[in-house]
Parts: C-alpha cells; sequence; structure tokens
C-alpha cells in the first residue's frame, strides 16, 4: 500500500495562511470596536447573519450544493457549540478586557480540544501532549496576573469568558468531525453561521442598542462579517483542502501575535511583558499539543469536514 503524499505547500498558499492570520488577528480588534456600540448580541447576530448571506452567494455562483433537509438539527448543534456561544462569550468579553488579551487567551482553544477528544473521541494523549497542556495553563496564569489582587481582580471574569469560548469551540470542533464528515465544506460554513443565528437572535431582540452605532463601528461590523468571518471560513476551507490540516493549524500561531499588534497600533493597547510572556509559554504548549500526534485532525480553529485527502474535522474558525 503507498504511502499517501504530502500536500505540496505553494507561494500562494503561504500567502493564503497569512491572510487568514490577520484576519483572524484582525477579528479581535473588530469585535473591540463595534461590540461597546451594538451590544455583543446584536452585534454577533449581524455577523453571522451578513456571514451567511455572503457564503450562500457563494455557494450559488459557483454552483455548490448546501444540503438542508439532511443535515439541519446538525447546523443548529454546531451553530451553537461553535458560533452563537463563543461568539457571545467573546462579544461580552470584549466589553471589559483588552483585544490583545482576548486574541491571545483565544489560542488556547487546541489545548481544550485535545482534553475534549479524550472524552468524546476516546483518544489517549501522549506525556509530549500533558506537557502542552500543563504549559498552557501556566501560560493563561502568566497572562491573567500571577498574584492574588490581579487574578481575582476585575480581569478575571472575563478570562474565564475567554477561556469557556474556547472550550465550546473545541466542543463544536469534535461534534463536526462525529457528525457533519462528509458534508461539503461550504455546507459546513453555511449550516454553522445558520444555526447561530436562530440562537443568538433572542439575545440581539432584548439587548438592542440604545442609540444608533457610529459609522466607525458599523465599518468594525463589517469587516467582522465580511473578512473576518465569510472569507475567513473560504480561505481555511481551501487550504485545508490544499495543504492539509496540520500545516492550516499552523495559523493558530500567527492570530494572537496579529491581534497584539492591532491592539497596540488602532487601540493604543500597552504591550506588557506577562502577555509576552505568557503567549510564548501558550504557543508552546500548543505546538507540544499539536504535534503530540501525526493523525490528529481536529486542533484547527476552524470547524472542517471530512476531505478527499483524508483530511478530517470541524472552523472556528474563527
Amino acid at each position: 500500500m503507498n504511502a499517501p503524499v504530502k500536500p505540496t505547500m505553494r507561494l500562494q498558499d503561504g500567502a493564503g495562511l497569512l491572510s487568514l492570520a490577520a484576519l483572524g488577528g484582525a477579528s479581535f480588534l473588530f469585535i473591540r470596536v463595534a461590540a461597546p456600540a451594538l451590544g455583543p448580541f446584536m452585534l454577533m447576530e449581524t455577523r453571522v447573519a451578513i456571514a451567511a448571506l455572503v457564503l450562500m452567494t457563494v455557494a450559488k455562483l459557483t454552483g455548490q450544493v448546501v444540503p438542508f433537509r439532511a443535515y439541519w438539527s446538525r447546523y443548529l448543534v454546531l451553530g451553537a457549540l461553535y458560533g452563537a456561544i463563543p461568539y457571545a462569550l467573546i462579544a461580552v468579553a470584549a466589553l471589559h478586557i483588552p483585544a490583545s488579551l482576548a486574541a491571545v487567551l483565544n489560542a488556547t482553544t487546541p489545548l481544550f480540544t485535545a482534553v475534549v477528544s479524550v472524552f468524546w473521541l476516546g483518544e489517549a494523549l501522549s506525556a509530549r501532549q500533558i506537557a502542552g497542556l500543563l504549559l498552557g495553563l501556566t501560560g493563561v496564569a502568566v497572562v491573567v496576573g500571577w498574584t492574588p489582587g490581579s487574578v481575582h481582580g476585575a480581569v478575571l471574569p472575563w478570562a474565564l469568558c475567554m477561556l469557556l469560548s474556547s472550550l465550546f469551540y473545541a466542543l463544536g470542533s469534535v461534534f463536526a468531525k462525529k457528525a457533519l464528515q462528509g458534508v461539503p465544506a461550504i455546507a459546513v460554513a453555511v449550516g454553522q453561521q445558520l444555526g447561530a443565528v436562530v440562537f443568538l437572535l433572542p439575545g440581539a431582540l432584548a439587548f438592542r442598542p440604545a442609540s444608533l452605532p457610529s459609522v466607525r463601528a458599523v465599518i468594525a461590523l463589517l469587516l467582522l462579517a465580511v473578512l473576518a468571518t465569510a472569507l475567513t471560513s473560504h480561505l481555511f476551507f481551501g487550504l485545508v483542502a490544499k495543504i492539509g490540516p496540520t500545516r492550516t493549524a499552523s495559523v493558530l500561531f500567527m492570530v494572537p501575535l496579529v491581534g497584539i499588534v492591532l491592539g497596540h497600533l488602532f487601540l493604543a493597547e500597552p504591550i506588557g511583558l506577562s502577555i509576552l510572556t505568557g503567549l510564548g509559554v501558550i504557543l508552546v504548549g500548543v505546538f507540544l499539543v499539536i504535534g503530540g500526534s501525526a493523525n490528529r485532525k481536529e486542533f484547527v480553529n476552524l470547524p472542517k469536514n471530512e476531505r478527499k485527502n483524508a483530511a478530517h474535522g470541524p472552523r472556528s474558525g474563527r
């Protein structure tokens, strides 16, 4: 039996990875700008509704079929786990913590995916992966703050919101791997967004903004929906198909760096030693976890489905 052919990495694929990292990191900037004006629920409801329309238009123009009837219940579950719940948690946290801190804490998603895979998929963790998980937890402690005053202060509840969002991303990733294998990637992306629309709608109606948002907030919303949601889904699924999930997972190492730089440039957020040190420790932990098994497919920050080249998985990204 012949060994599988390793996907070839081309210049345009490298450019796609950089674009994906830039948009993923920028999403935290857009959320931080738009959330105070629109409110977390209205922001995310509008985000997923616009993204769903864009993705459905792309599917229509490219002649791709999105099967709804056979998978609608699974789309709803995915929309809750990998859309509505983590999106709302991130938007609520964005009202209280810097975009750079949110981006760093979001990088823990693969660590949670490893733990969820153990309990849901029955996978075993190697010693290397366990070390990676412990390092990741250490990195989170460094980012949030070592001293009792900072850990139990104003940052902690919102940092926990970010970590909880990473947990739900992990649950959604594993669910998509189990329940949506073989479903076209565009269908998974559209179904995820539409499922999120359903669950975010009550919150959006109940917590409507008191006044019209500023032009700045509207621009941030449009950039978040079209570029950082719809376009990143398209880029992600394309890269998974062409270069495989392991190489695509490398984007996880760049997203928080982009988030830190953009937060500093556009929002004047300080770049402290603790956030840089903690980020470094978290990324080492993520590297150990992702690299712990050659066959591990679910450690990618967006849901993706099983591909013809045996690249499985869920998206989310992000």
